[in-house]
């Protein structure tokens, strides 16, 4: 694996990691503000992959 290679995975890592972090938050907390439709529609409507 390249070192370039290592650097996508470790991104897409951290990325991960905070999102996991962030759905337990609202999972803990609910939600704080009106943006649910707008997550909704962008969760079913963007791709995560490189």
């Amino acid at each position: 694996m390249s070192s370039s290679d290592r650097s996508i995975a470790l991104e897409r890592e951290k990325r991960r990691q905070a999102a996991l972090a962030d759905a337990a938050i609202v999972n803990a907390e609910g939600p704080q503000d009106d943006l649910d439709s707008l997550v909704e529609w962008t969760a079913h409507h963007t791709s995560s992959e490189d």
